[in-house]
């Protein structure tokens, strides 16, 4: 099985896959990574805000035109999701992605033993 989006906005997707999205790994986010913006884009909020306002709430926009990306946070991964499938603005093929924020370092504690293991000796050998 497979998931795709239908032109009308429906989702067709495999057992046991969201049924908003169609991802089997979906962890229920609400912001989109738009990469590769067209510059017009870029230089203003309203233009990204109007064109996903028709897939319902928008709750925060983050340009980075040094970057040529932006971030849109909707209200709910619903309507992520329908402004997902929203890839044209004014002819333009939009790159866009489900945001997903980078994993922080693990704590000491939640460390593998091993990995516990060689820094504790090391900070007894910095000890000495």
């Amino acid at each position: 099985f497979f998931s795709f989006v239908l032109w009308a906005g429906w989702v067709m997707s495999a057992p046991g896959s969201c049924t908003d999205c169609g991802r089997t790994d979906c962890d229920g986010g609400t912001t989109l990574h738009l990469a590769r913006l067209p510059e017009t884009l870029l230089k203003e909020q309203t233009a990204l805000r109007e064109h996903f306002a028709s897939a319902g709430g928008v709750d925060k926009v983050l340009l980075r035109p040094d970057k040529l990306f932006a971030r849109v946070t909707f209200s709910d991964h619903a309507t992520a999701a329908r402004a997902k499938a929203m890839k044209t603005w004014n002819g333009t093929v939009l790159n866009i992605f489900w945001f997903q924020k980078r994993q922080q370092e693990q704590p000491e504690q939640q460390q593998p033993p091993a990995q516990q293991q060689l820094q504790s000796s090391h900070q007894q050998q910095q000890q000495q």
